[in-house]
């Protein structure tokens, strides 16, 4: 084992043209044999000279990103002859020089708590409580370039116990410590913890770790790991929403942990030096494996720059059209809103303590206005069902203290609430029906729940006859042939019920029901839009991911049930809101109201960056499913949108223009209500309006951003190209200067420093022309994309480009970028 860390050792240092140094290996500075990120800005290698005077438009792009995590797994072992195991490269590379840090750490453990933080992962969670005794380790914590996943110079270091500030501040900085960069963005599972108090804890550590004043840095949080985050750190600690940092998830430094944890065994019981020597070593070998990666076709981890940037001009062709019809259409009675919008999104990232555009507001009180039917005055507001129920119990308390409650001891609010929750559970009741494969145990199952929603209806119609004694006959008569329905299908009997006519519906119900059904009733439209287009949302996330995963036959079921479920989730909503909008319609009739809950038709039940079918397709989609034994009645039942299956979520078309571009589905936003002004309804239907127009913000600057994103992704890689190119022709200038440096030595041996050095020019001079002439034609399609992108007016431009074909892999797990996507 000695032998082969001489020989990992010795390796290192020539790589990294030691031996071409007066100073020889002993000279090397900290993180000097460590394989650098090519993509990444680094001054003096890669980026310009006047780099500091880029205007403001172009500064974000020398941005660095970094993504910061912990590993359990890197356990470490005490060991008895630990102190006589020195490393033989402290600090020359990836890891961090340990006997300084070790040192500076313990003295700050005593004062140092664990990180408490707002998600309880359990990983972390874990390894903060576990016991420590016998380990010299408890994990490792770590740094790499988010957008590479490459491991950064003295970017690593052992934990001791749990995930203390103190060590991952030290990794953190010790890995920044010689960067002169302004920008710098950390993405880390836990940074709304750990941005707490971090320049404080900074200035306690030793000063050749203290950043430069002027060095703006930006934590976050990574993409997978931010839902489970308290709502407020969403928004501040969203990638999605952060300037200049492209499509990164911030999730890399995960995907680096697999084939580090296959070491995890032999590192656990090897001595310090030992560990620390090979832990760089295979960090190193790493960053070389995606740094050869970075020019190839095939890039398993995302990290070829060819495919990435195939990607991203499609996804910000999709994601800008889709954007642009979304403003276009909100601009027709928005245009003042979107302005306001603008302000507070541009406010808000310049001062995140500002109010966030991202966030909706809790929701508003009821208007004041009110429409007039059958003799009732019906108030109408966007609010929810929650809202509502809260506000209906506080009615009727103030209505119980001047009189008595019913005999049933079932409120008249309560009362129509019972009822609209049989009715959802008479349809969920009615669907799974539809859905059994009636085995013995679903059979029990569904007979059981027959039995307890009969117990229900039962209970309610003692209440409904109390406070409604006129419907009496009309119970009477719907019970007399109870036997002959089925539980799932027998009438309620409420105001909005086609049972009744018009003059029927105010001769027996009383105005205070016939009001409590119709508020209830628009909450319960509106709920239904909301759940409908996060199920749509949750749609398009499932489609997309589906494409990432491994196709193995468990994993396509576990993701076909999935949408399976989303589907019959969309059709639940979409269900739900054709009835309560449809039983508001009875009660109300035809108003100007309707402009705002309109009719649902199954076109319209489409996410914002999905599209409807062409004939042509529809054609070809019948053809394909009745090949596949699908028969007509569930192929037209697809078509028509009843199981909520994607309508051409991403579509190769769409990227290159030659399909209509469709107005975006009014579920999204509201059009105007005849030909009123913003400022009127504002007035006619007050804080409704204001909570349509919030979620219209939300969805706006969501939109917004997320085709921000997808255009600096464009920018940024064709940016990483050409940093890359122009770092193999500068590491092959600094070759050629290590020539003639020794003149300590035999001439011979400088004959062989001076070939080797000849060599190693020559394969970075030959890497970057050929990825040059590799990258040339897509790169000047990003550039002619990025300009049409930039102008509007330019925008349908796109589909006169030629088309160009692109070799890459025909599947990669990691985000399905198909062979010869034509752009």
């Amino acid at each position: 084992m000695d032998v082969v860390r001489q020989w990992r050792h010795l390796k290192m240092g020539k790589r990294a043209g030691r031996g071409h140094d007066p100073t020889g290996i002993a000279g090397t500075p900290d993180g000097g044999t460590a394989v650098l990120c090519r993509a990444c800005p680094h001054e003096g290698i890669n980026i310009p000279p006047d780099w500091m005077q880029a205007p403001a438009d172009k500064a974000w792009l020398y941005t660095l990103t970094l993504a910061m995590d912990a590993n359990f797994k890197q356990k470490a072992r005490l060991r008895p002859n630990d102190a006589k195991d020195p490393p033989l490269g402290p600090g020359f590379a990836c890891t961090v020089n340990h006997e300084v840090y070790l040192q500076e750490v313990m003295k700050r453990t005593k004062d140092q708590d664990e990180i408490s933080h707002c998600a309880s992962f359990a990983a972390v969670y874990s390894a903060n409580t576990k016991k420590s005794k016998g380990l010299r380790a408890t994990g490792i914590g770590s740094v790499i370039c988010a957008r590479h996943q490459m491991f950064w110079s003295n970017g690593t270091g052992d934990l001791q116990k749990g995930e203390r500030q103190v060590n991952m501040d030290w990794v953190f900085l010790s890995a920044i410590i010689f960067c002169q960069l302004i920008y710098v963005v950390i993405s880390y599972d836990i940074a709304c913890q750990w941005a707490i108090h971090f320049y404080a804890r900074m200035s306690k550590l030793p000063k050749q770790l203290h950043m430069p004043s002027y060095r703006q840095l930006r934590f976050k949080v990574p993409k997978f790991h931010l839902p489970a985050h308290k709502d407020e750190c969403h928004a501040p600690y969203a990638l999605n929403f952060t300037e200049g940092v492209g499509k990164v998830d911030g999730e890399g430094i995960e995907r680096n942990w697999p084939f580090m944890n296959e070491l995890a065994r032999s590192l656990s019981v090897m001595m310090p030096g030992g560990r620390w020597d090979t832990m760089d070593d295979h960090c190193n070998a790493s960053n070389h494996r995606k740094t050869v990666q970075l020019g190839k076709c095939i890039g398993m981890q995302n990290t070829a720059l060819m495919k990435r940037l195939t990607k991203g001009i499609t996804e910000a062709v999709i994601y800008t059209r889709a954007f642009s019809a979304f403003h276009e259409a909100l601009m027709v009675d928005h245009a003042e809103l979107i302005e306001q919008w603008t302000k507070q999104l541009e406010e808000w990232e310049r001062d995140p303590n500002k109010p966030c555009p991202y966030n909706l507001p809790s929701s508003s009180k009821p208007t004041s206005q009110a429409v007039l039917r059958f003799g009732v005055v019906i108030m109408f507001s966007a609010i929810t069902m929650g809202v509502l129920k809260k506000q209906l119990a506080e009615e009727e308390l103030k209505r119980e203290r001047t009189s008595g409650m019913s005999s049933t001891g079932m409120s008249m609010s309560a009362m129509v609430i019972e009822a609209i929750d049989i009715e959802d559970a008479q349809r969920n009741l009615a669907t799974s029906l539809k859905a059994s494969s009636s085995t013995v145990y679903q059979d029990t199952d569904l007979l059981k729940r027959r039995t307890a929603l009969l117990r229900r209806i039962r209970k309610f119609r003692e209440a409904q006859v109390a406070h409604v004694p006129s419907i009496r006959p009309h119970v009477e008569a719907v019970d007399v042939g109870m036997e002959d329905i089925e539980v799932e299908n027998i009438p309620l009997l409420l105001p909005s019920d086609p049972y009744f006519n018009d003059a029927d519906r105010l001769a027996i119900f009383p105005a205070d029901i016939i009001l409590i059904e119709a508020r209830l009733r628009e909450a319960q439209a509106f709920d239904a839009l909301a759940e409908l287009r996060n199920k749509l949302r949750a749609r398009k996330v499932a489609a997309q991911y589906k494409t990432m995963v491994v196709p193995t036959q468990t994993i396509w079921t576990r993701q076909r049930t999935l949408q399976d479920v989303i589907g019959r989730k969309i059709q639940a909503a979409s269900d739900t809101y054709r009835n309560g909008r449809g039983r508001l319609y009875r009660i109300k009739g035809s108003g100007e109201w309707t402009q705002v809950l309109r009719e649902l038709h199954p076109n319209d039940v489409r996410g914002i960056n999905e599209r409807l079918l062409l004939e042509e397709e529809k054609g070809a989609f019948r053809k394909a499913q009745a090949a596949a034994g699908v028969s007509e009645a569930e192929i037209s039942a697809i078509l028509e949108g009843m199981y909520g299956v994607p309508t051409v979520p991403q579509s190769a078309l769409l990227v290159r223009g030659e399909s209509e571009r469709l107005p975006l589905s009014w579920i999204w936003y509201t059009t105007r209500h005849g030909d009123k002004s913003h400022d009127q309804l504002a007035e006619q239907e007050g804080a409704s309006v204001g909570e349509i127009e919030a979620s219209l913000r939300v969805e706006w600057c969501k939109a917004r951003a997320l085709a921000r994103r997808a255009k600096e992704e464009i920018i940024l890689v064709e940016e990483e190209m050409r940093r890359s190119i122009q770092f193999c022709r500068t590491r092959a200038t600094w070759w050629i200067s290590q020539i003639g440096r020794r003149s300590d030595i035999s001439s011979w041996l400088t004959e062989g420093l001076a070939a080797y050095a000849r060599e190693q020019a020559a394969i970075e001079t030959c890497r970057a022309e050929s990825w040059a002439a590799k990258w040339a034609a897509i790169r000047l399609r990003g550039r002619e994309v990025q300009a049409s992108l930039n102008d509007d007016n330019k925008l349908n431009a796109l589909s006169q480009l030629k088309e160009i074909v692109v070799e890459i892999d025909i599947e990669d797990p990691s985000d399905g970028t198909r062979v010869g996507d034509m752009l």
